[in-house]
């Protein structure tokens, strides 16, 4: 078995897929058209007269004898939202929508931002890894460990081979290390995927372990056999002795003793995996690679350049989403608030009228807003988390794994911003009761 130096990889698949692109773009048009429709419906049927006379409240019945049902502005907010569900249910549902918007893009990229957490520093916990020739193997070995050993590191041996797997239905490369398990300690963290418990030095002596998201897209479990390939494409049944949580690469674990007995062939160590301990990097860096057979000394978190990179680049979908989310509120919520306003002119008139304060009257016509914010919001958290797990779910492979947990900060991020749009538009709105004139009262 021989590292190999290159890989071959298929067309890329484009950025942007077209179909897809224009569904959601009419399938977004259709339900800007629908919700104004449900909303104008009524109106557009209805003549002149009608539209100009005030409409008669309903009666309000109680069950309870006569006696009073809540308080007189409970009774009459449920009125007006029995009254014109069609508008509660659009305005309802574009709460909801520009919540999930930002559900959506809050959690992406807290999922992203938080698999560069767990994946260095909790799972891998070694600093560097430094490969030299396996055709050196002793020799370099040995010269590397005098170096280490010099400026006080703490080091473990392996040998890391690239190994052709099959994986659902299809073969693939995966990097396997290849050590004492009872070495590991204190380099990576493995434990259980579903238990989260740490994984036995002595369970995966006769077997390998393979990461999570490989045993999701196989439907493998510990016991069960994969299918691992030597280099002359000689196909060997390999043991799944248990599955561990690994979140960027495609990683599987083997003792040395059960390599050489899948394959018949010796291991030849060809790295070193590195705890620093306060060492100048740059200086045993230097050193090392004088050493006959050195290859690299490479940072074991090299990849979160690139997982920065995507993070940088969801801080852009997300002020996208922001902005999307706020013109849905401009634009909706505006024109069914100021449509609600309009219908109750004459009824807030008359509360004026008759003693009511500004305060007390805005009080009133924005209590139906907070009730409908409130539930557009939760509905919005409830489909957008949904969303959010649907499409982190179509990004994962059998190299990469998400944080699909829920993401209570991206929950409270999205009310919280939703909830000052709708405080933004209606205090624009509510400030024409101020401005309310006995001619309102004609009609």
């Amino acid at each position: 078995m021989g590292n190999a130096g290159t890989y071959a990889f298929g067309e890329a698949k484009p950025v942007i897929v077209i179909g897809k692109t224009v569904v959601v773009l009419i399938f977004g048009l259709a339900m800007g058209f629908g919700a104004t429709y449900i909303a104008c419906a009524r109106l557009l049927r209805s003549t002149a007269v009608v539209l100009m006379k005030e409409k008669a409240p309903n009666a309000v019945k109680s069950k309870n004898g006569g006696r009073r049902a809540g308080t007189l502005y409970s009774r009459l907010i449920v009125r007006n939202m029995l009254s014109d569900l069609k508008r509660v249910a659009v305005t309802i549902v574009s709460v909801a929508g520009c919540c999930s918007l930002l559900v959506i893009g809050f959690t992406l990229k807290s999922s992203v931002d938080r698999v560069i957490t767990k994946q260095y520093g909790g799972i891998v916990t070694y600093d560097y890894n430094i490969t030299f020739s396996s055709e050196r193997s002793a020799s370099a070995a040995a010269d590397i460990s005098e170096i280490l050993d010099a400026h006080g590191c703490e080091y473990t041996e392996l040998s890391k081979e690239f190994i052709t797997c099959r994986f659902s239905g299809s073969n693939d490369v995966a990097e396997v290390y290849i050590l004492d398990p009872g070495s590991v300690e204190g380099y990576f963290d493995l434990r259980d995927a579903w238990t989260n418990e740490k994984i036995s030095p002595d369970s995966w002596q006769n077997g390998v372990l393979i990461q999570k998201r490989v045993a999701e897209v196989c439907s493998v479990k510990a016991g069960d056999t994969i299918t691992l390939y030597d280099s002359n494409a000689k196909e060997h049944k390999a043991k799944v002795a248990g599955v561990f949580d690994n979140y960027i690469g495609r990683t599987m674990f083997m003792s040395g003793s059960y390599y050489e007995e899948l394959f018949g062939t010796p291991v030849r160590n060809s790295q070193f995996f590195v705890k620093l301990n306060g060492a100048d990097a740059k200086e045993v860096k230097n050193e090392v690679s004088e050493v006959e057979g050195y290859k690299s000394f490479g940072r074991s978190d090299s990849a979160k350049d690139f997982f920065k990179s995507v993070s940088v680049i969801l801080n852009a979908v997300i002020a996208g989403m922001i902005f999307m989310a706020a013109m849905m509120a401009s634009v909706v919520l505006l024109n069914l608030t100021n449509m609600y306003l309009n219908q109750k002119k004459r009824e807030l008139a008359i509360m004026r009228i008759n003693g009511f304060t500004v305060g007390q009257t805005i009080g009133y016509l924005a209590r139906e807003t907070v009730i409908t914010t409130i539930i557009g919001i939760i509905l919005g958290i409830a489909g957008g988390s949904a969303l959010a797990l649907q499409i982190i779910h179509s990004l994962e492979n059998p190299s990469l794994q998400l944080l699909r947990d829920p993401d209570y900060i991206a929950w409270t991020l999205s009310a919280v911003i939703t909830e000052l749009f709708a405080f933004i538009i209606n205090y624009f709105v509510m400030r024409k009761v101020r401005k309310l004139k006995l001619t309102d009262l004609a009609g």
